[in-house]
């Protein structure tokens, strides 16, 4: 059990933070003390210490407690978090891996990873799955505390994690040659080629991948916004360093 979990019968406040705390969240409870303890209770909020406090964060707030003496500082209306760094990526990989989910890294962090190294902030994690898959993946993420926002299944599902941001998952179905189909918004489908799954060496660990071609592939056919261009940029320039290396 979490220490601030075991201490939670001596969290206190004082009336300046009860205050402060109403008129941060716009709260209309009076039982401001109560109502921070119902919320560091929920099953799906994330709790963590950082230098001299502890804090409570859920999908909309976020609460804010000395960790000497258990006192409620303040709380606020959650901003989600805006990017996914690389021990956010490696930690949803691992967990995939541990729990036999069969991936390939899509995206922005797959052009990276092929890469070498992050370049640029990622909003998200683009997974793609076998479809067989996908509720069994769901699951494992909602025990990790993510939450769906968007099912647009069976095209793609965004999940959210207060800890690890943001998660887009594409389910592919596979034909007997090794090559897969993705629905597409418009009821058909995309194929993608056996080729296009591969995998890459990052920081002394293999991680599957679609793999130069397919990203170059898959980055093509729609208006490119500067993202898209970075990304291509760094594809070409690992084509012109293999080259060269042979």
């Amino acid at each position: 059990m979490n220490e601030l979990i075991r201490n939670l019968d001596l969290l206190h406040s004082t009336e300046l933070a009860t205050n402060r705390i109403k008129k941060n969240i716009g709260l209309q409870n009076d039982n401001v003390l109560e109502w921070c303890k119902e919320i560091i209770q929920k099953t799906d909020t994330y709790i963590y210490i950082k230098g001299k406090n502890w804090y409570a964060e859920t999908n909309e707030v976020v609460i804010t407690i000395n960790a000497s003496n258990l006192t409620i500082i303040t709380a606020r209306q959650y901003k989600r978090r805006a990017t996914t760094n690389k021990k956010n990526l490696l930690d949803v990989l691992s967990m995939m891996e541990n729990n036999g989910i069969k991936y390939w890294l899509d995206g922005g962090w797959g052009v990276d990873i092929l890469y070498g190294r992050q370049t640029r902030r990622h909003r998200d994690i683009d997974i793609d799955i076998e479809s067989e898959q996908i509720g069994k993946l769901i699951r494992l993420l909602q025990r990790h505390g993510y939450k769906t926002e968007h099912n647009l299944l069976p095209v793609r599902i965004e999940m959210y994690s207060l800890k690890h941001g943001y998660i887009d998952i594409h389910p592919l179905t596979f034909c007997y040659d090794g090559s897969a189909r993705q629905a597409s918004p418009d009821g058909g489908y995309y194929e993608i080629k056996a080729e296009f799954f591969s995998e890459t060496l990052f920081e002394n660990r293999v991680i599957p991948c679609i793999s130069i071609n397919g990203q170059l592939k898959f980055h093509s056919g729609y208006k490119l916004r500067n993202k898209d261009k970075h990304d291509i940029y760094l594809l070409r320039r690992i084509v012109r360093r293999e080259r060269i290396l042979r």
